[in-house]
C-alpha cells in the first residue's frame, strides 16, 4: 500500500508542475499566487518520499522475517537428512547453501514487490493522468513509448549477449596461457613456444574485435537513447503548442504532460527490465 501511494504522488507531482506553470502563465503578483502552488508541490514531494520510506522499511522488515523463517526451516531439514547426503557433498557448500539461497530467493522477492508493484502504479496512474490531459498526445506517446522501449529492449540483449561472447573469449585467452604455463616442459621440448604465442595472440585478437565492437553498440545505444529521450520532448512541446495555440491545452498541461511523460518513461523501461530478469 505504500508503495502505490508512493507512485501516486508521483503522478500527482507532474499535475502539480502543470498547475504551477499555469499560475506563473496567469500573471499577478509571484510572491502570492505562486505560494500555494509551490507548497502544495512541495506537499506532494513529501508525501512521495514519507511513504517510499515507509514501503522499504516494512518491506526489508517482513523480507528479513521471512528470511530467518526460511533459513531456520533449511536447517532442519539439513539436519534431518541421511549420512549419504552429506558424504556426497562438501560440508562447506552445504553451509553455504543455507545462507545464500535464502539470500538470493528474498532479494529477487523484495525487488519485485517493491520495484514492481511501484512502477506498475505508476504506468497505469501516469498513462491516466496523460489521458486526462490531453487525449489525442496521449494515444501517441502512449504508442510511441511501448514501442520504443521494447527496441531498446532487444537492442539491450543483443549487447548483453555480445557481452558474454566478450568474456569468454577474454577467458579462452587466459586458458591457453594457463596450459601453456602448466605444460611448460613438453612445450619447450617440442620447441612450440611460437605456436603458442600465436594460439594466444589468435584468441586475443578475437576478444579485441569483440570489445571493438561491443564499444560501438554501446556507444550507439547510449547515443539513441539520448535521442530517443529528447526526441519525446521536442514531439511534446511541438504537438502540445499546437494544441495551445488551439485553446485545448494550457501552458501548464503541457508541462504537466512532459513531466508526466518521463515518468511513464521510466517506470515502463523498470517493469520491462524487472519482466526480463524475472523470465
Amino acid at each position: 500500500l505504500s508503495s502505490v501511494v508512493a507512485a501516486v504522488a508521483g503522478v500527482r507531482a507532474a499535475q502539480h508542475i502543470g498547475s504551477t506553470f499555469d499560475v506563473m502563465a496567469d500573471g499577478g503578483n509571484p510572491a502570492v499566487s505562486l505560494a500555494p502552488a509551490v507548497l502544495a508541490l512541495v506537499a506532494v514531494y513529501t508525501v512521495r518520499a514519507v511513504f517510499g520510506f515507509v514501503s522499504a522499511t516494512l518491506l526489508s522488515m517482513g523480507v528479513n522475517r521471512l528470511a530467518t523463517r526460511l533459513q531456520t526451516a533449511m536447517v532442519r531439514s539439513l539436519l534431518e537428512q541421511d549420512i549419504a547426503f552429506f558424504d556426497g557433498a562438501p560440508r562447506g557448500a552445504v553451509a553455504a547453501l543455507v545462507t545464500a539461497d535464502v539470500r538470493d530467493a528474498t532479494s529477487a522477492l523484495k525487488h519485485v514487490l517493491q520495484n514492481g508493484l511501484q512502477m506498475l502504479t505508476a504506468v497505469v496512474g501516469g498513462a491516466w493522468s496523460l489521458l486526462h490531459l490531453s487525449s489525442r498526445l496521449s494515444a501517441l506517446m502512449l504508442t510511441a513509448i511501448p514501442i520504443s522501449t521494447l527496441v531498446f529492449q532487444q537492442f539491450g540483449r543483443y549487447i548483453r549477449a555480445l557481452s558474454r561472447r566478450e568474456r569468454e573469449a577474454s577467458a579462452a585467452s587466459t586458458a591457453v596461457v594457463s596450459e601453456s604455463v602448466a605444460n611448460i616442459r613438453t612445450v619447450q621440448s617440442f620447441v612450440a613456444e611460437d605456436l603458442e604465442a600465436r594460439r594466444f595472440a589468435a584468441e586475443v585478437e578475437s576478444a579485441l574485435t569483440l570489445r571493438h565492437s561491443l564499444g560501438m553498440l554501446r556507444g550507439a545505444f547510449f547515443g539513441l537513447l539520448g535521442f530517443a529521450l529528447h526526441g519525446v520532448t521536442a514531439l511534446v512541446v511541438a504537438a502540445g503548442g499546437a494544441l495551445v495555440s488551439r485553446g485545448d491545452m494550457t501552458h501548464g498541461d503541457v508541462s504537466a504532460f512532459l513531466a508526466q511523460t518521463r515518468e511513464v518513461i521510466q517506470a515502463f523501461g523498470g517493469l520491462t527490465r524487472l519482466a526480463d530478469e524475472v523470465r
